[in-house]
Order: structure tokens, then sequence, then C-alpha cells
């Protein structure tokens, strides 16, 4: 009974949170560069091609094997589901290509063009190397949680799991994905490490309690400016999913670690409470956009029809 009434008050803490979260999560005005840097006078003024360092990586018979495994499932269930009538998808390299310039592109405007990019790159060494050269980290951090992020690399990589990301210690953002909201929410947090005045002491406290929901309300506040301003709108739809779907996995996380003897459940219990935190976020995403897309819909004149739609995106 004692642990169903904890369970119960870290659900009911984990809506708190995406309630809050869903108050104001954008602003009208976005601020183009680094807080710790000169910005750029507009986002015109910006280039829009990034002329960063970008890296593809060509076949990997062992890792390209294990991916197909991986996603099996997956693809499977959206043929299962897919309808005879629906249009042909994109192909995965146009998709990855739009996430990749997407990513670029917000990179560069933000004034951010030292950032090495490597999409579907799979090089250990070589991200050894880049650690050992990144000065702008201590070397305590570079070799301790460094260490931790460059094992992770090594051995879940990314191009397996299509897991989008950014190694602050690596200085590197990796896109394996064929989704742009999850480059451009890797990318974010890129920019959100760059502003703090120690960013590899603030990467490794994220994994103390908060500071991750500190990490992600932010980041999801400068992500969903970023396209509100641009009028993004079938953009920023995808954002929304995204942003909540990572602030209910660490909230969910969060809260349910303040329940006495977690540390002593199964291991499967952990990973699947977080898995329900990402899926309670994504709803709640979806519900956001379903609630602003009403707010498309203008207002009747002289009894005409509402059902017509302002396809410039919500009105403010």
């Amino acid at each position: 009974m004692k642990q169903a009434t904890n369970c119960s008050r870290s659900i009911r803490y984990l809506f708190s949170l995406l309630c809050f979260a869903s108050v104001g999560c954008a602003s009208t005005t976005y601020r183009y560069g680094i807080a710790n840097r000169r910005p750029a006078a507009n986002a015109s003024s910006a280039p829009v091609l990034a002329p960063m360092t970008i890296a593809v990586g060509g076949e990997h018979p062992r890792l390209d094997q294990m991916e197909n495994v991986v996603h099996f499932p997956a693809k499977k269930i959206k043929e299962w589901f897919a309808k005879p009538e629906s249009a042909p998808p994109i192909p995965e390299e146009v998709q990855r290509q739009i996430a990749v310039e997407k990513a670029c592109e917000y990179l560069c405007l933000n004034q951010m063009q030292d950032v090495h990019v490597e999409v579907r790159e799979y090089d250990p060494v070589e991200q050894w190397n880049r650690l050992e050269a990144n000065q702008s980290i201590a070397p305590f951090w570079k070799y301790t949680a460094g260490t931790i992020n460059h094992l992770q690399y090594k051995y879940l990589p990314g191009r397996v799991t299509h897991r989008d990301s950014f190694n602050i210690y690596t200085n590197t953002l990796s896109i394996n994905s064929t989704r742009p909201a999850n480059a451009l929410y890797a990318s974010a947090t890129a920019k959100y490490l760059h502003s703090k005045r120690f960013p590899g002491a603030f990467d490794a406290a994220c994994y103390l309690p908060v500071v991750p929901l500190y990490r992600d309300y932010h980041v999801g506040s400068d992500l969903l400016t970023y396209v509100r301003v641009r009028n993004e709108w079938e953009f920023e739809k995808e954002m929304y999913p995204e942003i909540y779907r990572n602030f209910g996995g660490d909230a969910v996380s969060q809260a349910t670690s303040l329940i006495p003897g977690y540390a002593y459940v199964p291991f499967y219990v952990k990973p699947a409470l977080s898995l329900g935190g990402k899926v309670a976020g994504n709803l709640t995403g979806k519900w956001i956009v379903k609630t602003r897309e009403w707010e498309m819909i203008p207002p009747p004149e002289g009894g005409s029809s509402n059902n017509s739609t302002n396809t410039n995106g919500p009105r403010e």
C-alpha cells in the first residue's frame, strides 16, 4: 500500500512537471548565438550553409547487421499498419539529409561552426583523439565523465540505435536518425552546454537529481522559440512530442528515484518506468499540438463556417 502511494505521488509529480513545462515554454523573441559569446546581430547576418566539418560514415558490415536486427520489429509493424492508398514513404537517406541540413543551419545561425558533425559515423579512435585535443574541458572531466561517454559511444553506438546526441567532451554532434526533430534537439543541447562556463562539470552534474529537468526545460524553450519565430509550424508540430518525450523520461526517472527501496527493484523496472515517462511526454506533446491547432481556426464572421484553417500556423 505504501509503495502504491509512493508511485501515485510520483505519477502526480510527473504530470505536474509536464504541465509546468507546457506553460509558456516558448517566447516571442529568440537570441541567436551563445550567451557567453558575441551574439549575431540577427538571423539574416549569419550564414545559412554550415562551414563546419561534417564526416559521413561508410559501410560497416557488423554494425549494419546489428542495426537491421534492432530495427526489424519496428519496420515490420510499419509495414503491417501501412495503408495501401497511402503515399510511398520518403527514402531514409532523404530524410536524414533534411535532418543534417536543419541541424547544421541551427548551429550556423547560433555561431557554432566549431562543432564537429558526424553522420552515421563510427570511429572510436578519432573520437578519443578529439577528446584529448579538446582544450575547453578540464582534464579531470575529460578523463572521468568524458571516458564514460566514450565507452558508451564505443559499445552502444548511436548508429545502431539511431540515437542523435551531442558529446561536449569531443564537441561532436552525432546524427544517426532520420528525424529532423531529433537532430535539432541534439543541436540545441550543444548550444545549451556551450553556454555554460564549466560545460564538462555541468554535463557530469546531469547525473544528479533535478539537473536533467533543468537542462530539458531550457533546451525545449530554446527550440520551441526558434521554430516559432521562424514561423515553421509544420516543423514545430514535430518538435512538441520530441521535447516532451525527453522531458517526460527524465521526469519519471527523477520521481521514481525518490521511492524508498527503488535501488533494489529488478533491473528491467527502471527502463520500463522511463519508457512510460517518455510515452506520457509524447502524448502530452501531441495534446499540445492539437490544442494549438484549434487556435488555427479563425473565428466565425457573419455566420460563415469555421472549418477553414490558417496555414501559416496558430494565432499568437
